[in-house]
Formats: C-alpha cells, sequence, structure tokens
C-alpha cells in the first residue's frame, strides 16, 4: 500500500543527499507530527491543516493524468483548491469525531524515501472500527507537508475518492459551457448523496436510510462509493442484509490492502468462521501496530469457549489504552459474565484513576447500573474501603490548603522563574492574587491588598482542580463584563462565575497551582 509519491525535485534533493537522513530523528519528527495532529481534533482546530496541507501536491493526485485537457473539471478543481481541500477534509473528519466516538494518533510508519504515514483509529460506540492514514511528504530536508489521506475502511486515499466525484459524477454532469446539466441522473445522484449527508449530520438516520433505499437504483447502490454510504446505514441488526454488504464490500479489497482486512472480520465474524477472524485481526494489526485491536481477537475466543485468552486480551486492550473508556466496558462486562466481582471492582479502580472519575461519581454510576454488584458483600467491602481513603485524602487536603496563601512568583513546567504574562496583565494589570481558603469551604482573594474575588471552593481530587464559584452583582462593571463574555450561570437569579485552577503541588509552606492561560502560580502559606 506504499505510495511513492516524492516529487522529482525532492527525489533528486534526497538521492544527492542520502547521508542527510542519519543527522536526523525522523522518529522523533513522525511523534511530533501526531501528537499536534491529535491535539487540532481534540480541540477542533484547523491550524495544523492551514500550515501544512499542501492543496497543490494534493490537487494534482486528484487529477487523472489523460484527464489533464479537461476544463470543466480542471475549473470546478481551481474553485476547490481556493476554497481549500484541508479545510474539506478536516471537516469531514470532525462530522464523526464527535461525542459518540474516539480519534486516537495509534502509529506511525516511514518509508525508505522518508514518507511519514500517520496512522488515527477512528472508534464509533455501537458503530464498529476505522483508521485513517496521513501521509506526509517531504518539502525541503526534515520538513513535512501534509498531502493525503487513505481511508482504511473505504480502500482508498481521500484524492481517489475526489477523483469519482470530479471524473465520474461532475465530469459527466456538466455541459460543454461548464453549467451542470440538472437533468443529467449523475448530477441527480450527486444532490441525493448530499441530502443523505446532511440527515446523517443531522442524526435523522430514518430519512437518509428512505432517500438510499427507495430512490437509488440497484445498480447504484451497488457502485462502490454507494456501498461505503450503505454501510453508515444499513441496520446491522439485520444480518443477512448486513453480512451481504460486507460480502461487496470485501470484493472491492485487494490483495494485502489493509482494507480488504478490516471488511473481512465482520464478514468472517457473522458466517462464524472465527480462525479467518484471528487472521484477519493480526494481518490488520501487521500494518496498524494497534492493541486495540485484541477486543475483536477476545470476542473470537469468547465465542470458542477459550476465556482465559479472551480475558488476556481483554486486559490486553485495556493496559494499552487506559484513557479509553470502551477498553474498560468489554473488560467488564466479562467479568460481569464470569462473575468475578474481585476483578471487576478492581477494574473499576483503575478505570477510575485513568478516566478521571472520582469515588462519589463511580459509586453513584454503580448503583445505577450494576444493582446486583452493589447488593454484593464484594462491593460494600471496598465501599466502605474506598469511601474511607476518599474522605481521608479530601480532609487531608483541605486541611493542607485551609490557609491564607500570599502570591510569591510565576514559573513555568522546569521551576524557572518567569515574569507576569501579557494575558494577565491586560485582563488585570500586573498584581496576582493571593487566596484565604477557610475551613467552611469559602475563600477571599486579593490583589495588592485590594478585595478582588470571594465565593466558595472546592477541591475535586479525580481532576485535581481547586474549583472556584463568585457570586457578582451583575450592575457591577466586572459583573456586566463576565455576562457580556458568557463566562456565568443563572441560577435563582444569582449570577455566578465558576472558573478552576490546577492542583500542581503542595509541599511545606508552597503552593502550586496552574493556571493552563499563563503558568504555575507559586503562593506562600502566611503565618
Amino acid at each position: 500500500m506504499t505510495r511513492y509519491r516524492t516529487h522529482l525535485p525532492i527525489f533528486f534533493l534526497l538521492y544527492l543527499s542520502v547521508n542527510v537522513f542519519s543527522q536526523f530523528d525522523y522518529d522523533s519528527i513522525a511523534l511530533d507530527i501526531g501528537y499536534k495532529l491529535q491535539e487540532n481534533f481534540d480541540f477542533n482546530e484547523i491550524e495544523l491543516f492551514d500550515e501544512k496541507f499542501n492543496e497543490e501536491v494534493f490537487a494534482s493526485y486528484v487529477q487523472l493524468e489523460n484527464e489533464t485537457n479537461n476544463k470543466k473539471v480542471d475549473e470546478f478543481n481551481k474553485q476547490i483548491i481556493a476554497e481549500k481541500y484541508g479545510n474539506l477534509l478536516f471537516k469531514r473528519i470532525q462530522e464523526v469525531n464527535n461525542e459518540t466516538s474516539h480519534y486516537h494518533f495509534v502509529n506511525y510508519h516511514i518509508d525508505e524515501l522518508k514518507n511519514i504515514y500517520i496512522i488515527f483509529r477512528l472508534f464509533i460506540e455501537d458503530g464498529g472500527i476505522n483508521y485513517h492514514q496521513f501521509l506526509f511528504e517531504p518539502s525541503g530536508i526534515a520538513k513535512y507537508t501534509l498531502t493525503d489521506v487513505y481511508f482504511f475502511l473505504g480502500g482508498e486515499y481521500f484524492s481517489e475518492s475526489l477523483q469519482e466525484v470530479f471524473y465520474g459524477f461532475l465530469s459527466e454532469s456538466m455541459t460543454d459551457e461548464g453549467n451542470f446539466d440538472s437533468n443529467s441522473e449523475k448530477f441527480k445522484m450527486l444532490l441525493k448523496i448530499g441530502k443523505i449527508r446532511n440527515h446523517l449530520r443531522d442524526g435523522k438516520i430514518e430519512k437518509a436510510r428512505k432517500i438510499f433505499y427507495e430512490d437509488f437504483t440497484e445498480e447504484q447502490r451497488n457502485l462502490k462509493s454507494l456501498c461505503f454510504l450503505e454501510l453508515e446505514l444499513i441496520d446491522i441488526e439485520n444480518k443477512a442484509a448486513y453480512n451481504e454488504l460486507i460480502g461487496r464490500l470485501s470484493a472491492f479489497g485487494r490483495e494485502g490492502d489493509p482494507s480488504t482486512y478490516l471488511n473481512t472480520i465482520d464478514f468472517h465474524y457473522l458466517n462464524k468462521d472465527y480462525p479467518k477472524v484471528l487472521e484477519a485481526i493480526d494481518s490488520l494489526y501487521s500494518f496498524t501496530g494497534d492493541e486495540f485491536l485484541s477486543i475483536y481477537k477476545a470476542n473470537c475466543y469468547m465465542e470458542l469457549n477459550e476465556t482465559k485468552k479472551a480475558e488476556e486480551h481483554y486486559k490486553l486492550a485495556s493496559e494499552y489504552n487506559p484513557t479509553l473508556g470502551p477498553s474498560y466496558d468489554y473488560l467488564l462486562n466479562f467479568y460481569e459474565l464470569t462473575d468475578d466481582k474481585e476483578k471487576y471492582l478492581n477494574t473499576i479502580d483503575t478505570m477510575s484513576k485513568y478516566l478521571q472519575i472520582d469515588f462519589p461519581r463511580m459509586s453513584s454510576l454503580l448503583t445505577e447500573d450494576n444493582p446486583d454488584l452493589v447488593n454484593s458483600i464484594e462491593y460494600q467491602n471496598w465501599f466502605t474501603k474506598k469511601n474511607e481513603t476518599y474522605n481521608q485524602e479530601l480532609d487531608s487536603l483541605n486541611n493542607l490548603l485551609t490557609a491564607n496563601w500570599a502570591f510569591d512568583h510565576m514559573e513555568d513546567f522546569d521551576g524557572n522563574e518567569i515574569p507576569t504574562s501579557d494575558f494577565w496583565i491586560e485582563g488585570y494589570g500586573k498584581g496576582r492574587p493571593s487566596f484565604d481558603f477557610n475551613g467552611n469551604n469559602t475563600f477571599t482573594s486579593t490583589i495588592n491588598g485590594d478585595n478582588y474575588h470571594s465565593g466558595n471552593w472546592k477541591f475535586d481530587i479525580a481532576y485535581k482542580t481547586i474549583d472556584f464559584e463568585v457570586e457578582f452583582d451583575k450592575r457591577s462593571n466586572y459583573g456586566k463584563e463576565i455576562i457580556k463574555n458568557g463566562a456565568y450561570r443563572k441560577e435563582d437569579k444569582k449570577y455566578f462565575e465558576l472558573y478552576s485552577l490546577y492542583y500542581y503541588e503542595i509541599k511545606a509552606d508552597i503552593l502550586k497551582l496552574f493556571d493552563p492561560t499563563d503558568g504555575i502560580i507559586v503562593l506562600r502559606k502566611q503565618e
């Protein structure tokens, strides 16, 4: 599946500079790109796509060699370039990267031309798994641009998908003057696909299904692009129809292509050919190196009644993905099926730690979701121990914090003192707040001796934050500014500002709090 896509000038440069490769740590470059991509997706920030996506190179991949004289398509292509392919791709991915899905950087590959392939896993709860492989090509010595993305489930690059749109749909639905022919069947298909996409985006799956199954002919539904669209629409509870669709999708696969293995996992599983499922998973793993696939192996071992192997693989998935909730769900379900309450509760402890769920919240969730467990002796013993530990920790931290803490200085993560930032100066002047935490969970805050804030505070053990709730007068200038910025909540006609500082360290008479906008605030206890 390696795609040799290096432009001639770059190839020539690399040819002349073979020894240069050894001077750079390309693994570190790949990791840096992967983690920056992760951050962009997590915070819905498109900056990396704006900076790194090479619109011209990508457009050259969309353009078919034998279609370079197609003026209609070329003109449309230029319009899309102007509107930015990178933005289109980013938004398309973010449509499926939501509260019901998990999108994670899992691995990378570097080929002999020093192209970097960044692999992301898309896991949709109750919707299966997919992988996206971002292609970064050299644009100079140790510099890279993003030029394409390979989608495992569809078995093709994003540029190839657009080729089908440009040359299979647009080209055939445009007149010689470059306008769309509204009577063209291909143009009508495009409109229907657009409506289906809009319904899917809005969560109206039944309306989307109605258009797909009633307005497209059987011949049209068997087109590769529509088969993959159907995968987003089909009712997987209809096992016969789902199995038939997976069979059609598998036929589009190419030998040695990861998409073939990804699409055959479900096909073999539905046909209860578990050895072939395991073989397909191992083949997919050779491309991704993703331990999350252990969950699917564990499911097979459960079907084969090999519970010991199943447990090992469920545990492996959670150990390699400790901050991913679904990896625990499978393991917890296994212990519930095998009635192993001790291991179930041990897994709950691990899950709580990595997913930052405090004891009161977790015990409340268990009461709602697993009443049989809550009534057991094992749970009562666990609850008593955890409750005591939680209260001791909370009391200890509250006692340590109950004091007057005067601002001392700011520092970075390496402990170096830093000046007050422009952000703080602009908003509040050069001063910094001192805090007086009271035992009744109220606080007052001053800047240079003048009253700044007062309200309620609490320590959140799970998130390691000190959370502040400040009531203010909506008639005051400060209150009006807070309301204007939207940083308030309305409750019983009272207005509050809610904010948090991360608890970083408390040692002797020094308290360090992390403010994400500014740095580490160092406070000194006053006698």
